[in-house]
């Protein structure tokens, strides 16, 4: 869409433009206080750029498909530059809207918004509970022998109810640690999940440039592109999807999960059968696929397994990715290279292994079909 003459200062640009926009902002952006209730515009507000999102990833992706069917003039691609900038800078619109256009707030409503009135409410209430608790002791003062009895008798069961506790473990929806949570079957196998559908999808994105290559399609940028618009769109639409699972009917947020690794699975038997356009649906349901694991799998062991230690639960997720990239990428090579001998052997030319044609992939995609139902 942008033509610039060095493609090495594109990339210093991609490198430094994130760096250079945090440091800017730091000194303006602030923590905002004194808001104890959400106040009617911001689900408004955030609607607005949630959707602004999603319609800046279509365009992208319908500006990438004309592109590549049609040769388009130069004016036509400024044309969709300037459109993008549009759909960069709409978000601004929200705070502008909040600070200089938004209502003022009656007395009573910044009232209601100050903690400090709620915390002198609290305070006041618990000093004449002390009050009347200080009155009624001062008439019925019990032995001191019983009070020492009594509190003996709370010791224990509280260090009994402790040790039971320990012993046990927590329970779902409590603060696990590390340890804690392997020996749990639910982290084992949402970690086996990730790993199966992560690993099926991170495989087929890396492989993109020889699965072009082997169709004779020279077009690997553009579906570069469409992948990573799928992630995008596959972690936010991935998360939405999995509210909507958990709110309107009630269901485990991994089912979202075990949902959008049949799509995955359903995108690999069409590249297996060798339909029209295989190479654009492998690429979106790969990276929309990938790109929801990590929006559902990861607010799943937030609520399973609590926040406190979310941390080191993430770092440890993170390595199923990895993992299983490695396990499936050493079946898709191999089924590459046998491929690829025998047709060097028709060829009479064992030096250069190039595989050609659509079963190339077409097993490996088959066999990561049913890994990903497996996943599901």
């Amino acid at each position: 869409m942008i033509n610039l003459p060095d493609q090495a200062s594109l990339i210093f640009i991609i490198a430094v433009g994130p760096a250079m926009v945090s440091l800017t902002f730091m000194f303006i952006i602030r923590p905002v206080h004194g808001l104890n209730k959400s106040r009617p515009s911001d689900e408004s507000g955030f609607m607005f750029i949630y959707s602004i999102c999603l319609l800046l990833a279509a365009y992208l992706m319908g500006v990438l498909l004309l592109e590549n069917m049609f040769d388009l003039d130069q004016n036509v691609i400024t044309l969709f530059a300037v459109v993008l900038i549009v759909f960069i800078l709409l978000p601004i619109i929200v705070p502008i809207l909040l600070v200089f256009f938004s209502k003022p707030k009656s007395i009573d409503e910044e009232q209601l918004l100050q903690p400090s009135m709620v915390i002198q409410n609290e305070t006041s209430s618990d000093n004449v509970i002390s009050k009347d608790e200080n009155k009624s002791s001062n008439l019925e003062v019990p032995p001191k022998d019983m009070v020492q009895f009594h509190a003996r008798i709370f010791q224990v069961i509280t260090s009994a109810v402790k040790k039971i506790k320990q012993k046990n473990g927590p329970h779902r929806g409590e603060d696990f640690t590390l340890t804690q949570a392997l020996v749990k079957a639910d982290f084992c196998l949402m970690f086996l999940s990730i790993i199966l559908g992560c690993g099926s999808g991170l495989t087929m994105i890396n492989n993109m440039g020889q699965i072009c290559q082997s169709l004779g399609d020279n077009n690997v940028n553009v579906y570069v592109s469409v992948i990573s618009i799928s992630n995008f769109l596959g972690r936010v639409g991935g998360g939405y999807f999995s509210e909507v699972i958990v709110r309107n009917f009630g269901y485990p947020r991994l089912v979202a999960l075990a949902i959008i690794q049949g799509v995955m699975s359903l995108g690999l038997c069409y590249y297996t059968i060798g339909l029209v356009g295989q190479v654009y649906v492998i690429a979106i349901t790969m990276g929309f696929g990938y790109g929801a694991h990590w929006s559902i799998a990861l607010a799943a062991t937030s609520e399973v397994f609590g926040l406190k230690n979310f941390g080191t639960l993430y770092n440890f997720l993170t390595i199923a990715s990895p993992v299983g990239s490695l396990l499936v990428s050493g079946l898709a090579s191999t089924i590459y290279d046998y491929y690829a001998e025998q047709q060097a052997k028709h060829r009479n030319d064992n030096e250069l292994l190039l595989c050609e044609g659509n079963i190339c992939y077409s097993i490996t995609c088959g066999i990561l079909a049913v890994v990903c139902l497996f996943a599901a």
